[in-house]
């Protein structure tokens, strides 16, 4: 989900949704470089996506990964 402040009330408010690319998504992380992962539990998927600088939306990469029911996303390594 994307969000912008409102400047009038000062609350969020959604502008765009973007699916988790599996069923049950259970964790997200953002990684260095821009990008976002995504476990989704019940697929047994785990789905990335870029960050666009300019508008803060998703692209999704087209790399998955098939593991049985992630749950968390732990990067690990150097930022």
């Amino acid at each position: 989900m994307q969000y912008i402040i409102d400047a009038e009330n000062g609350m969020l408010q959604a502008v765009n949704w973007v699916s988790s690319g599996g069923k049950t998504p259970r964790h997200f992380s953002l990684l260095p470089g821009g990008f976002l992962v995504s476990a989704n539990q019940d697929s047994g998927s785990i789905a990335s996506y870029k960050i666009n600088k300019d508008t803060g939306g998703l692209e999704a990469t087209g790399f998955t990964l098939e593991v049985p029911r992630p749950v968390c996303i732990c990067p690990v390594g150097e930022a």
